[in-house]
């Protein structure tokens, strides 16, 4: 997640507490909000939604558009 202009992505990800979130098999690092990990089996779809899920909630908390630096390559629906 590319650092939003007052803070770094990560660390509002940190206050609006998503790490530890899971979606399918991905899942934002519990030690860095910065960093998705997998607890296994993740689908392309779960790594969206979980994107997805990240973005909405640092937007509702803090009024804060955070960017996504590695693109999909393909559109996936976030469930």
């Amino acid at each position: 997640v590319k650092d939003a202009e007052m803070e770094h992505a990560g660390q509002l990800n940190d206050k609006a507490g998503m790490n530890g979130t899971t979606v399918g098999g991905a899942r934002v690092c519990e030690r860095h909000g910065s960093f998705n990990g997998k607890v296994g089996g993740a689908r392309a779809v779960d790594v969206a939604t979980l994107k997805q899920e990240s973005h909405n909630v640092v937007h509702r908390e803090f009024r804060v558009d955070i960017e996504v630096e590695v693109q999909l390559r393909v559109e996936w629906e976030a469930i």
